[in-house]
């Protein structure tokens, strides 16, 4: 595998970050890196488990305006009063992804330039089920993976007025019988997602007047 001069630097910087005695973001000029590069260590933090809370709040009080993108992975002390406070301050963020933060119940997802959402629920979580209330008005891609059935129909029923932009859904693992109500969506893929494939791609074709590339699959999904 061939990486690149940043994706190294990316690794090697968050490898200090990470050895670092005192464990504090505050200690580092991070105003002599260029905010790209910043942005890439705060999600690699994130992907390899080593960005604890303090980390989180501290980018969030320095940076929270440049973000563009945010992945949150199987981070066990964020909260949907976190999630909330991210959505308020980040203003010019375009693509979230939060993927196995068990604790989160009913985050609120609104933002004004928010065009991709990606969740992915815990799988292990018996009792509680994340259940987003999503307003993006300029949201184009979403992807959902592991959600309950009444929670993943509820929140497309939601989503039919306060995302008209939606052109794409990605499911993966969340039991689909019925896609409709929304007039721009162009793509469709549904992983593992339906027992009745074949009434649900007649339905899907029938409701979706734009779409143009519909994929009812076994397998992982490229989320």
């Amino acid at each position: 595998m061939v990486r690149t001069l940043v994706e190294l630097s990316v690794i090697a910087m968050a490898k200090i970050f990470r050895n670092d005695k005192t464990n504090h973001p505050a200690q580092w000029d991070w105003r002599s890196l260029p905010f790209p590069l910043i942005e890439k260590i705060f999600n690699h933090l994130s992907k390899i488990g080593r960005l604890n809370r303090r980390t989180f709040l501290f980018f969030m009080e320095e940076y929270c305006e440049e973000f563009d993108e945010i992945e949150l992975c199987s981070l066990k002390w964020l909260y949907d009063s976190d999630v909330n406070k991210l959505m308020q301050s980040c203003s010019q963020l375009k693509s979230l992804s939060i993927r196995n933060c068990g604790n989160l119940s009913q985050p609120r997802i609104f933002s004004g330039s928010l065009r991709t959402f990606n969740l992915s629920d815990d799988p292990k979580k018996k009792k509680l089920h994340t259940n987003p209330d999503i307003q993006c008005p300029q949201l184009e891609h979403i992807g959902l993976e592991y959600m309950a059935s009444k929670i993943l129909h509820r929140l497309l029923d939601r989503m039919k007025e306060s995302n008209p932009e939606l052109t794409s859904i990605n499911l993966f693992a969340s039991p689909c019988y019925e896609i409709k109500g929304f007039p721009s969506l162009k793509i469709l893929t549904l992983h593992a997602a339906s027992p009745q494939k074949e009434k649900l791609w007649r339905d899907t074709l029938k409701n979706c007047p734009s779409l143009v590339q519909l994929s009812i699959k076994e397998g992982n999904p490229p989320m």
